[in-house]
């Protein structure tokens, strides 16, 4: 299942591009199996790296299509599985990249920002969805887009309002990690 293909595709670099396209044959129907959102993020994201290490640009959109279609389902996804989701997602820049796919790589990006950003009060974040947004924002840096600014000045503002403060040690402590 899952875990068998996740170490197939982590060990593929090591042994030859033959065993790692025979592995990459099983994403898909695996990630059709999965009902976690983060284990599917991480495999499709281990396929996509893998795909770029051995430069197999036409597999690449159906990963892609599939991740497209997980982050569409995640609109009401707690804070807790957005933060992971983002780790997983910031991982697979790095193959889009590599592969010099940047229209993909900025779709990818845009389709996260929605799902992440409530769309009825852009001043009411809470602070985790917030800390997700100011990681997400060195990609939108990346693509020389100023989209990020927006949300490193509402963390700014947030942070200087104290209002997370006035919420004891629980609100010192979100504070804390929106600052970090």
């Amino acid at each position: 299942g899952f875990a068998l293909v996740t170490a197939a595709l982590e060990l593929s670099p090591r042994l030859g591009e033959k065993f790692g396209l025979k592995i990459l044959q099983h994403v898909i129907p695996t990630d059709r199996k999965l009902d976690d959102p983060v284990a599917r993020a991480a495999l499709l994201e281990n396929g996509l790296e893998i795909a770029a290490h051995f430069d197999q640009r036409d597999l690449v959109p159906q990963f892609l299509d599939r991740l497209h279609g997980l982050l569409q389902q995640q609109e009401n996804a707690d804070v807790k599985t957005l933060a992971a989701l983002e780790t997983v997602l910031m991982q697979s820049f790095r193959g889009l990249r590599r592969l010099g796919m940047r229209n993909e790589l900025a779709r990818l990006l845009d389709e996260f920002a929605r799902t992440v950003r409530p769309e009825n009060d852009q001043t009411a974040i809470e602070p985790e969805r917030l800390r997700v947004l100011l990681r997400m924002a060195g990609g939108w840096f990346y693509f020389g887009q100023d989209r990020g600014w927006a949300d490193i000045d509402l963390a700014r503002d947030v942070l200087l309002e104290g209002t997370l403060l006035a919420e004891g040690h629980v609100g010192a402590m979100k504070q804390t990690q929106l600052a970090v």
